[in-house]
């Protein structure tokens, strides 16, 4: 039981974690317009964040 809550966490801890490369604000709003079915007005709005 142990072992399977450590293999969790860790992929959980993996998954926080920033991908290389999604440094630049526009294109995490681009990756959250494609996974939460954005606007585009509503993407500026979360690239200015």
């Amino acid at each position: 039981m142990l072992i399977i809550c450590m293999f969790f966490g860790l992929a959980v801890a993996a998954n926080a974690q920033n991908r290389p490369g999604t440094t630049d604000p526009v294109e995490k709003a681009k990756e959250l317009q494609t996974k939460l079915k954005l606007t585009d007005h509503q993407t500026a709005k979360v690239a200015t964040i």
